[in-house]
């Protein structure tokens, strides 16, 4: 289970966003260059923090955090920004490397030695999912060799109401004999093909990865 960085949600950040967990977004901004003065899209957040996740105390499967993630609006521009959170490993960064981009790949270590290779990997989590429209939500669980080369993937859709949180296991679907080095761990509020809504939320917690049978 401590193959996923803080899975638990525990370790909250000074301005209460999950440490190890965050996404890119890319938006406009403009500087004058007789003033000095910048200007920038005007961004709408539908949570309690401006980010499109952070920490949420209290509703929880287990201790006192769980990771929320809703999505956010480009007034500027009139349309929406998925949100979501990617996993990634320096605990000091508020987001994955690459800075305000739509980068939402993150290499985190992964030890096989930890695992037995014969029963496969699994990604298990508890969530709540509350769409305002059609939304569905996604996990991505990608396994790396150490040429960076796919060993495996598993994606799990998340649909419908789920008021009080649900339990998800699932195997993933292994295309390679090599050992897998890396993984790349991410929530999405919309799948591709799905429409985001402003004001749909999932909570996730209590995130890891075994190979129990």
């Amino acid at each position: 289970n401590a193959q996923v960085i803080n899975g638990s949600f525990e370790n909250v950040k000074e301005n209460f966003l999950p440490s190890n967990w965050g996404k890119n977004f890319s938006y406009n901004v403009g500087i004058d260059t007789g003033t000095g003065q910048t200007t920038s899209d005007e961004i709408q957040y539908s949570g309690y923090v401006p980010s499109l996740c952070y920490s949420n105390f209290g509703n929880c499967h287990s201790g006192q955090y769980a990771m929320e993630m809703a999505n956010a609006f480009n007034v500027t521009q009139n349309e929406m920004i998925v949100g979501g959170a990617v996993l990634f490993e320096d605990a000091t960064q508020n987001f994955p490397p690459g800075g305000n981009y739509n980068i939402n790949t993150s290499f985190v270590p992964f030890n096989a030695s930890l695992f037995n290779s014969y029963y496969g990997y699994n990604l298990g989590f508890y969530y709540k999912f509350l769409p305002l429209g059609n939304d569905i939500a996604e996990a991505n669980l990608e396994l790396f060799d150490s040429e960076l080369n796919s060993v495996g993937k598993v994606s799990v859709p998340i649909s419908g109401v789920s008021s009080g949180f649900d339990y998800v296991y699932a195997p993933v679907n292994l295309t390679s004999t090599n050992t897998p080095v890396f993984m790349s761990l991410s929530f999405s509020m919309a799948k591709e093909g799905s429409t985001p809504t402003l004001g749909s939320i999932l909570i996730v917690d209590d995130v890891f990865i075994n190979n129990m049978t």
